[in-house]
């Protein structure tokens, strides 16, 4: 075999990695923002659905002008730290228990403001029963029970799939959502009795 016909074996054999590789380079960027709108896909047993709905949770959460979550107190948990800083050491052993847990702070919360307004909550009323009639009664708008549902089902998709991977950070921005959640309505079942008492 002679120089030219190496040469020209070697060309055919790296034309199609090299140009693989310079196709990779051209669309990295492009793929990237593809994959930030993806709303759920698996790979290898990763999934996406999870991060992609708190993203837009965490946009929803700002228009509604949420109190910290950091300050929630709920009188049926015992805390020798605070429930914020608890969910979030939770988070670190395991996101999905996090997630759980940060969600019965919601539930709560949502029995308070039931309970408040004077709505029958025996035999167990559950809690988006409850988040619709506040907005039918004009109490919460809808942006506030968009949010209620986007927390209610990542709740859910945490708990009941075995196979749904979360990350620590993911868990803990969902602690923070749903703290803030709750103390917003842990404020308005407040505002109810207060409101009650003048009467």
């Amino acid at each position: 075999m002679d120089s030219n016909q190496l040469i020209v074996g070697l060309v055919q054999a790296l034309a199609w990695p090299i140009i693989t590789f310079f196709i990779v380079l051209l669309l990295r960027k492009p793929f990237i923002e593809l994959l930030k709108n993806v709303e759920k896909m698996k790979w290898q047993g990763v999934e996406f659905e999870f991060g992609q709905k708190l993203v837009n949770a965490e946009k929803g959460a700002k228009e509604l002008s949420l109190p910290s979550a950091e300050k929630v107190k709920l009188p049926s948990f015992k805390q020798d730290m605070s429930l914020y800083e608890k969910m979030k050491s939770i988070a670190e052993i395991s996101p999905a228990a996090a997630v759980a847990d940060s969600w019965k702070a919601v539930e709560f919360a949502t029995m308070q403001v039931a309970e408040a307004r004077g709505y029958d909550i025996s035999g167990n009323v559950a809690g988006y029963k409850i988040i619709d009639k506040l907005v039918a009664d004009n109490i919460l708008d809808t942006g506030t029970l968009s949010l209620y549902k986007d927390l209610r089902g990542m709740r859910n998709s945490a708990a009941h799939h075995s196979d749904f991977s979360i990350t620590t950070s993911e868990a803990i921005r969902y602690v923070d959502l749903s703290l803030s959640f709750a103390n917003k309505l842990l404020e308005l079942a407040k505002s109810e009795k207060t409101s009650k008492k003048k009467y």
